[in-house]
């Protein structure tokens, strides 16, 4: 019985999701192995031309020291060197 549901579909030229994948599977990787072999042709029969440049060229160099002095604060500190305060929130007492 199978056998003839299948003999008909393939009859009415419907093509299974399975085949249909299996061959556009191939078709792409046709294409790129097509590709791949045209490209490896076409590099090995380019002529090559080695070109070689040698560019010397001497650039100035200027060093930066950058010091960082401490100078004493007066007034408002910076929150990074406030002392640190724990605060504890107590619930059901």
């Amino acid at each position: 019985m199978e056998e003839k549901e299948k003999e008909k579909e393939k009859e009415a030229g419907t093509v299974s999701r399975r085949d249909f994948v299996k061959d556009a599977g191939l078709l792409i990787g046709g294409a790129v192995v097509g590709a791949a072999t045209g490209a490896g042709i076409t590099y090995v029969a380019a002529p090559g031309k080695e070109v070689t440049k040698e560019v010397v060229k001497e650039v100035p160099v200027t060093k930066e020291v950058i010091k960082e002095v401490k100078v004493p604060v007066t007034g408002v500190l910076e929150p990074a060197f406030e002392a640190e305060e724990t605060r504890y929130l107590v619930f059901g007492t």
